[in-house]
C-alpha cells in the first residue's frame, strides 16, 4: 500500500522495533486523520497496547494496519481487522509499491540469506555499481537512501507472506523446515516462502532441487539459473567453480562448504546482472562474515570458543561441527522450539560423535531435544542444564586437553534474551571470563574490544 494512499486516514503502526519506528518517521509527517504505535511494552503520545488496537477495530476507527514482521500474518486480530474492512500492509509492500521503479534484487531461503545478500552487495561495490543493502538483514527500507542503481533486499518468511509487490531478480537459496510457530505450520511455511518465485520479473537464481519442486511458480519467460549447475558457479569437491574453471578466491573470510554455496548464488546473480565476479573474488579476504555466525571470539588455554547463535535449525548445526571436526568438541544447543526434528540432527552427528566430547541443552527446549537424541540412540554425554552460563562452564570442564566450545543451538533465542545478539554477546562474554579459582594467564582473545564494549 502506497503511503499516498494513507491520507486522512486512521493508521497503527503495529510492533515499534527497528521496522516500525522506521516506518513511523516516514508517516509522521503525512497527513493522515490518526497516527498510532501499537507496543504493549511501550507507553506515551500515540502509544496504545494490543488490547486498545483490537478495540478500535471492533469498534470501526481503524482504516489501515502496518504489521511488524514479528507479528504473525495468522494472528487471529488480523483475520477480525480483514473481516472489519481494515487493510493490513506491511513496510516491505509501502517501500516497494512507492518505488516501483528501483530494479530489485530479492534474496531469501531458509538459511544463508543474510551472508548471500551481503556478498552480493560486496562484490557489485567492488565492481563499482551503486548498489544498497536492506531489509532483513537489518536495514529498515525506508532507511535506505532514494536513487540508488540497485537494491539487494534480503527477504525471510514473514516479510513474504503477504507481499504483494515484483522485484527483478530473486535469489532463491535452500529450504528447510521452520518457523512453523508463525506460520502454524510448516506446510504453510513453506507456502509463503516459495510465492517469491512468482514474483520475479526477469531472473530466479535457484537450487536445483528447490527448482523441480517449485520451478512451476515461476512465471514464463522468466530467466532461471541455477546456483549449483555445473555449466555455472557451483561447488564442487569443497572449492568454487565458473564452468570447469576454478574460481576459489586465494584469501577468504567465509567458513565451510555452504558458505561456498552462498559465494556460488551471488557470483550467479552477478552474472545474471551482466557483471563478471570472477575478477573480484580475490577481494573477499576484505569480506566482513555476519556477527554470530561460526564467530570465533576467543581461545583460552587451548580452548577455542565460537558463537554460532544464527545457526537456528539443525541443518546449519551439523554443518558448523562438520567445520570443526576432527577437533574435539563440546557442543551447547536450545532456544525457543519450533518443532524442529531433533531425532533428524541425533542421527546427523553420529558421523561426528566420536569428536563430541558432551553436548550441554539449555531451555526453552533443552529437555526435548535430549528426550530426541536418546529416542534416536546417540550414546554420547549429554545434559539438560538450566542457563547458558552453567552450559559454558560445563563444556569448558569437560575439554580437560582443550578443543572447541560450539555454540551452535538449532534454535532460536529463546524467551530469556530479547534478540539474537544478546544471545550470542552474552556467550562471548562467557568465553573471555576466567574459570573461578584459576589463575589468570594470557589467552589469544578473538572477541574484539568493540563487542566487549556493547555487552
Amino acid at each position: 500500500m502506497h503511503p499516498d494512499k494513507m491520507t486522512n486516514k486512521k493508521v497503527a503502526i503495529w510492533g515499534m522495533g527497528q521496522e516500525g519506528r522506521s516506518v513511523f518517521a516516514r508517516l509522521k509527517n503525512n497527513p493522515l486523520e490518526e497516527l498510532l504505535c501499537v507496543d504493549d511494552s511501550c507507553s506515551g503520545h500515540n502509544m496504545i497496547s494490543t488490547e486498545q488496537m483490537k478495540d478500535k477495530i471492533e469498534k470501526g476507527n481503524l482504516d489501515v494496519i502496518i504489521k511488524s514482521p514479528g507479528i504473525s500474518l495468522y494472528d487471529p486480530i488480523i483475520d477480525l481487522a480483514r473481516k472489519r474492512g481494515v487493510q493490513v500492509t506491511s513496510m516491505t509492500n509501502m517501500w516497494i509499491e512507492e518505488h516501483g521503479q528501483a530494479k530489485v534484487v530479492a534474496v531469501t531461503g531458509t538459511k544463508g540469506k543474510s551472508t548471500t545478500a551481503k556478498l552480493i552487495h560486496f562484490l557489485l561495490k567492488k565492481a563499482g555499481i551503486d548498489a544498497a543493502l536492506g531489509g532483513n538483514v537489518g536495514i529498515p527500507l525506508y532507511d535506505l537512501n532514494p536513487g540508488h542503481a540497485l537494491y539487494i533486499i534480503e527477504m525471510s518468511s514473514y516479510q513474504l507472506a503477504d507481499f504483494a509487490g515484483y522485484v527483478d531478480v530473486v535469489v532463491f537459496l535452500d529450504l528447510f523446515p521452520e518457523h512453523a510457530v508463525w506460520h502454524r505450520t510448516h506446510a504453510q511455511y513453506y507456502q509463503d516462502k516459495t510465492s517469491l518465485l512468482a514474483r520475479a520479473r526477469k531472473a530466479v537464481i535457484i537450487s536445483g532441487a528447490v527448482l523441480k519442486e517449485y520451478g512451476h511458480l515461476i512465471n514464463a519467460g522468466v530467466q532461471v539459473t541455477c546456483h549449483d549447475a555445473m555449466e555455472g558457479f557451483h561447488v564442487r569437491d569443497n572449492d568454487l567453480y565458473c564452468g570447469n574453471t576454478r574460481v576459489t578466491p586465494a584469501h577468504s573470510t567465509l567458513k565451510g562448504r555452504h558458505n561456498l554455496r552462498n559465494l556460488a548464488a551471488a557470483c550467479s546473480a552477478l552474472s545474471v546482472l551482466g557483471v563478471d565476479p570472477t575478477g573480484y573474488l580475490d577481494g573477499m579476504a576484505e569480506f566482513v562474515p555476519l556477527p554470530h555466525r561460526l564467530q570465533e571470539v576467543a581461545e583460552l588455554d587451548g580452548v577455542l570458543f565460537v558463537d554460532d547463535t544464527l545457526s537456528t535449525i539443525p541443518q546449519s548445526t551439523v554443518q558448523a561441527v562438520a567445520i570443526y571436526y576432527p577437533r574435539t568438541m563440546s557442543l551447547i544447543l536450545g532456544g525457543t522450539d519450533r518443532r524442529q526434528d531433533y531425532a533428524w540432527l541425533a542421527t546427523a552427528l553420529m558421523p561426528y560423535q566420536d569428536r563430541i566430547k558432551s553436548i550441554h541443552a539449555i531451555p526453552d527446549n533443552g529437555e526435548r531435544i535430549i528426550r530426541e537424541f536418546r529416542a534416536a540412540h546417540y550414546a554420547g554425554d549429554m545434559s539438560f542444564v538450566p542457563d547458558l552460563e552453567t552450559a559454558v562452564k560445563a563444556s569448558r570442564a569437560s575439554l580437560t586437553e582443550g578443543g572447541v566450545v560450539l555454540f551452535s543451538p538449532a534454535a532460536p533465542r529463546g524467551q530469556r534474551f530479547e534478540n539474537s545478539d544478546a544471545r550470542g554477546m552474552l556467550f562471548a562474554q562467557l568465553a573471555t571470563m576466567q574459570p573461578a579459582n584459576q589463575p589468570t594467564k594470557t589467552g589469544n582473545h578473538l572477541f574484539s574490544q568493540s563487542l566487549k564494549n556493547r555487552i
